[in-house]
């Protein structure tokens, strides 16, 4: 059993010095300061500031290694000290600016830098000037008199008019704690103590705290609340629109810095600080991943694995410290180990500039902004863990953070069901970032893991902005699993012609079932147009794998009597190049493919041409992305992930899209900036602008998804009929019905009506079946069978999940 300390955290910190500096900045006029970054107002100022703390951080510590940073400690605290008094100078309490002509402070969100710099002031207190020491009481004493008159406390859990404001409730009201407790004397102290907790209170906040005697800070919780901003069911977090997993982060990580503070000065903190914290790390901690990286069952708008995902590392300090989970210290561990490995790629000591070398190229302010992210939150866990010894730093048995088994969660406002077992993770969210969206992995597979329409599909039009619209949803959990269902309609908006704003593409509708097997998610999709439209792209199915510098770089696909090796971006100088003979562990030869084709495993090359064993690879019309045929129904990831079709009028296709493509949820670039490269496996799949008729099927798909499940696994359920769809008589034209076999050796029957008029379907299970009756799972209802027949009622849009009982079976 190893153990975690300051010095892990300094190992990531040092390297980046080189990069730091290529983005520092002396002002012609006052070269006694230092700006990184932009120095521009706003998010310039915020990642300058958190630059600084990390610098500062380096300076103080003894253990800084000055061969690895390229500067000596006495240069590190030299820019320390010339980038804190950039930051007090060009403050609105300042005698200069920032480098946009403008002061900062004074807004919603300026106490926040100030929240995540302090720890750097802290670390090299001792040598500030009297003067520094001036301007830092003016500055902090200054934005707590604007917060006292001006702000006002807001809260609503649903984001309604922009009152949500869980995270900067917490950062407004620890800087007003933490000014009043560095300066006890200032007249205002009790005042911005008082309103520093109404502001703490009303953070990770609940509707139940309008009613709550408990007392906190001398008062009950029901004087002090003012908004609930938290979803009391499920201490979901709706922030910009969704649920934001990211965001119930940033607020542990902003009870972190003001908790450790007030441990540093030996002070009581306000008891406010820790209100529902509690109830949010246990909400969060099971939407982790083994290695530390975050679930984010809703979602996400910005860089993969970056931002909220670096402020869980405070997190942790916290819940250790506070709470003693032991657990933390293997999940620091684990995201320092990805943190590492990413640097180690990129080779010149930064942290992205291999991923997002296009954002460096177009935004330098977006850039600096995430590196200093990163470098800040692992600021934090050099110098807490320096300062406090006694922090648990255990990494646990194997190094790795083993969950609580089962684990099932829901929110039912967002759509959102979770569970999680020894084997696999699987989740729904029908009011997502980009969504509605599912997941389907290994237990421990967050390499694997994508948010972006994934298992949803996506159709896209002519416009700029393409999303799905969520107009309705529904869901039933069970011990184990869970079935859900739901309509979303396909948007293309910003279009280019005057008078056309926003077209309606089609209706698309998703029913979902995670049986209880721990390996198998089972999902139908069906959408078709509305009116005549022009489309762009259809991707059905849509099951997103990464394939980037987290997983190397290389996938290992198996489907039919095909394996393909092929390299993500960064893993060669072009994307998937090798080719060589393998061998198909369920018998018969294989092939390897690569982005230059497909070599069959009699050695014969499949190239764009219909040849050898049906596989075709297709150059896409924008001229970088690539298809290819499978030919097969059935596709094995790294020997990890199944996919089985169980109907669908085209075999899987595995689209190569040559560029990054998963990036930024922003108008103008959600589809050309990217900054996590994944592989696409879709069915049906088509990437050219079509004229559509109304009411034309695009997508009409059944498939299973198996975690944790190898090629042979996959391969059998498909070949041997596990996994098929059910013909019904006497229904609608969209009703689906599918049977599986779960991995746990039952059967099980997926049913949806996607007609707009309820039904009674009548269908036949295969012959040579010794079922008697279909149970339905979260309820008790019950159809008995008759020489395997059946007769089921299904309301317009509804599914219904159900376990096949069999003679003679307990």
């Amino acid at each position: 059993m190893g153990t975690i300390g300051h010095a892990d955290y300094l190992r990531l910190l040092e390297p980046w010095v080189k990069p730091f500096t290529e983005y520092c900045y002396t002002p012609p006029a006052r070269k006694e300061l230092l700006c990184y970054g932009t120095g521009y107002n706003g998010w310039g100022m915020q990642t300058h500031q958190k630059a600084f703390a990390a610098i500062a951080v380096l300076a103080a510590d003894p253990g800084t290694d000055s061969t690895r940073t390229g500067m000596s400690r006495t240069e590190l605290l030299d820019s320390a000290l010339r980038m804190l008094r950039f930051t007090l100078e060009s403050h609105v309490e300042g005698s200069y600016q920032c480098e946009d002509g403008t002061s900062w402070g004074h807004t919603w969100i300026s106490a926040l830098g100030v929240e995540r710099m302090m720890h750097g002031v802290e670390a090299i207190e001792e040598h500030l000037t009297a003067e520094d020491r001036e301007l830092l009481r003016r500055m902090l004493v200054s934005e707590s008199d604007w917060l006292l008159d001006h702000y006002e406390i807001l809260g609503h859990p649903l984001n309604e008019s922009g009152r949500n404001k869980p995270e900067s409730n917490l950062w407004n009201g620890s800087l007003l704690h933490r000014t009043a407790a560095l300066y006890p004397g200032t007249p205002r102290a009790e005042a911005y103590r008082e309103k520093g907790s109404r502001f703490l209170v009303n953070a990770v906040s609940v509707a139940s705290d309008a009613l709550s005697a408990a007392v906190v800070d001398g008062r009950p919780v029901l004087e002090w609340f003012v908004g609930d901003n938290f979803l009391e069911e499920s201490y979901a977090l709706n922030h910009h629109g969704y649920l934001n997993v990211g965001y119930m982060v940033i607020c542990l990580s902003n009870a972190a810095m003001l908790h450790f503070t007030f441990k540093g000065l030996g002070i009581a903190p306000p008891e406010a600080l820790y209100h529902h914290v509690r109830e949010l790390w246990d909400t969060v901690k099971p939407m982790l991943f083994p290695d530390g990286r975050l679930i984010r069952l809703g979602g996400d708008t910005r860089v993969r694995y970056c931002y909220c995902q670096d402020y869980l590392l405070p997190a942790l300090l916290l819940a250790a410290d506070v709470f003693g989970d032991e657990d933390c210290p293997a999940l620091e561990a684990g995201w320092l180990g990805q943190v590492q490995a990413e640097m180690a790629a990129n080779g010149d000591g930064s942290y992205l500039s291999a991923r997002c070398a296009e954002l460096k190229r177009v935004s330098p302010l977006y850039y600096t902004r995430l590196e200093s992210d990163r470098a800040v939150s692992l600021s934090y866990g050099a110098y807490w863990r320096r300062l406090f010894e006694g922090l648990p730093g255990g990494r646990g048995e194997g190094g790795l953070y083993k969950p609580a088994v089962p684990y099932v969660w829901k929110d039912t406002y967002h759509g959102a069901c979770f569970v999680k077992g020894e084997r696999r993770i699987a989740s729904w969210t029908w009011l997502a970032a980009e969504g509605p969206q599912g997941l389907c992995l290994p237990a421990d597979g967050s390499d694997l893991a994508e948010w972006r329409y994934n298992l949803a599909g996506r159709i896209r039009g002519t416009g700029v902005l393409n999303e799905y619209q969520t107009v309705s949803h529904a869901h039933r959990m069970f011990e184990g699993g869970f079935v859900t269902w739901g309509k979303a309609l396909a948007c293309s908006g910003e279009l280019l012609a005057e008078q056309q704003s926003r077209d309606v593409l089609a209706v698309s509708q998703t029913a979902v079932a995670a049986l209880p097997d721990d390996c198998t998610v089972v999902a139908l999709q069906y959408a078709k147009t509305v009116t005549r439209s022009y489309i762009s792209s259809v991707r059905g199915l849509l099951l997103h794998v990464p394939n980037d510098v987290f997983n190397g770089s290389r996938r290992t696909y198996r489907y039919g009597q095909t394996e393909a090796v092929l390299e993500g971006a960064g893993g060669g100088e072009h994307i998937g190049t090798e080719r060589r003979n393998g061998t198909n562990p369920a018998g018969g030869a294989e092939g390897r493919a690569g982005m230059g084709g497909l070599t069959g495993g009699s050695g014969q090359r499949i190239g764009t041409g219909q040849q050898g064993n049906g596989q075709r690879i297709e150059t896409d019309q924008q001229g970088s992305g690539q298809r290819i045929n499978t030919g097969s129904r059935w596709l094995n990831v790294d020997g990890r992930l199944g996919v089985v079709q169980a109907y669908g009028d085209e075999p899987l296709t595995l689209y190569r899209p040559g560029r990054r493509q998963i990036g930024l949820k922003h108008r103008h670039q959600s589809d050309t900036l990217g900054m996590l490269y994944a592989d696409e496996i879709c069915s049906p799949f088509w990437n050219s602008l079509r004229d559509v008729p109304p009411d034309t099927v695009l997508v009409d798909t059944g498939f299973a998804v198996l975690a944790d499940a190898g090629p042979q696994e996959t391969g059998e359920l498909a070949v041997g009929g596990g996994c098929a769809a059910i013909s019904v008589e006497g229904a609608a034209e969209a009703v689906r019905v599918v049977l599986v076999k779960g991995a746990d050796g039952l059967r099980y029957l997926l049913a949806a009506n996607f007609g707009e008029q309820g039904v009674s379907a009548a269908g036949e299970l295969p012959a040579g079946t010794s079922a008697v009756l279909l149970r339905e799972l979260a309820s008790s209802g019950e159809i008995l069978l008759a020489g395997g027949r059946f007769t089921m009622v299904l309301p317009a849009g509804e599914a219904r999940l159900f376990v096949v009982e069999e003679a003679g079976r307990a």
